[in-house]
């Protein structure tokens, strides 16, 4: 049997009977069902899949859910997975791991890398001023949760594993560069002593700034020691490369990719031009008031979301954008810029 999912027929996977229900005895909602009016269980799904009136009232309820700060929750806990799809799919995995493999521009907290180096065996490097921590997926890989295979992600999966066996290999960390990425890194008109010492400042930088509620920002400048959002725990071995060797990172990756990268999205791009690579963004703040000089084209300066990825699709006409189907900042920038 099949079932139709976005226009594309898919396998039924056969579920366990025994139906789901909460602490209090009730059904509990399959929430693929509440979102997407489908699920590829049907009748065999663990979960209810209401009727038509009862299902408009349950997914009113859960587009209304709210953080506990008052803000409309935003459900993209999946969007590493996401964009790792979309690699996989637009680029396919050759093209991911030719020279030095994907670089992830300001990575974060490793999710996207982590997941293209174990489950697809893609080579890949962080380069974040942050520290990286992979603690949370490590856990995750060594109960098995990354391959629980669907009839959605089984072709992403290159690694077969059962997740019941007791003799698992350990998941791998991805190589971290603590650095800020700027033009220092792939701007060749600067002058080869300029760059040097900028890539110094920048080490220094990265290697005295924190991730807190209000930023990044550095060490001297937190008022409130609370104000930290980073697990206060010993970071993961970090690799500063001599200068040299940093630039032959970047210009034989594979792709530049950045998954909300903050202030690093321009830079990114702008590299991808410079050094004609492939590329995939996806913008997220604007930070308007540390980019005065990124403007409208009625001379304002960038303030919103929705500008923000206008000005950048505008630095080149091979630039494309798609919108990825997680809640939040969902809109991709990519394109082949290697060619004309």
């Amino acid at each position: 049997a099949v079932a139709c999912v976005g226009g594309v027929e898919m396998p039924r996977r056969e579920f366990n009977s025994a139906r789901a229900r909460d602490a209090d005895g009730e059904l509990q909602v399959c929430k693929h069902f509440v979102r997407l009016g489908e699920c590829l269980y049907g009748s065999e799904c663990r979960y209810e899949h209401p009727p038509q009136e009862e299902l408009r009232q349950k997914r009113i309820a859960y587009e209304r859910k709210r953080c506990p700060g008052g803000r409309l929750a935003v459900r993209n806990e999946n969007r590493a997975s996401e964009l790792r799809y979309w690699l996989l799919t637009h680029f396919g995995r050759d093209v991911l791991c030719r020279g030095s493999g994907v670089l992830d521009i300001a990575g974060g907290k490793g999710e996207l890398s982590f997941e293209l180096l174990n489950i697809n065996r893609i080579p890949v490097t962080v380069i974040d001023p942050r520290p990286l921590y992979v603690d949370k997926y490590e856990r995750k890989w060594s109960r098995g949760y990354f391959h629980r295979q669907t009839p959605l992600n089984a072709r992403f999966n290159d690694v077969a594993r059962d997740p019941d066996s007791t003799q698992q290999s350990p998941a791998r960390c991805p190589p971290s560069v603590r650095l800020f990425f700027e033009p220092y890194v792939y701007d060749d008109s600067m002058p080869a002593q300029d760059r040097l010492a900028l890539y110094s400042r920048a080490a220094r930088r990265a290697q005295a700034s924190r991730w807190t509620r209000q930023g990044l920002v550095l060490d001297d400048t937190l008022v409130n020691p609370n104000d930290y959002s980073e697990k206060q725990q010993p970071a993961r071995p970090e690799h500063v490369p001599p200068f040299d060797e940093l630039i032959r990172l970047v210009r034989d990756c594979s792709v530049l990719v950045g998954m909300h990268p903050d202030q690093a999205a321009e830079p990114l791009v702008d590299a991808a031009i410079a050094l004609r690579k492939p590329f995939a963004v996806l913008p997220c703040c604007t930070y308007s008031k540390a980019f005065q000089n990124r403007r409208n084209p009625d001379g304002s300066v960038v303030t919103r979301y929705e500008d923000l990825v206008d000005y950048l699709v505008r630095k080149d006409s091979r630039i494309r954008r798609e919108t990825l189907s997680f809640e939040g900042k969902n809109v991709l920038l990519y394109g082949d810029l290697s060619l004309e």
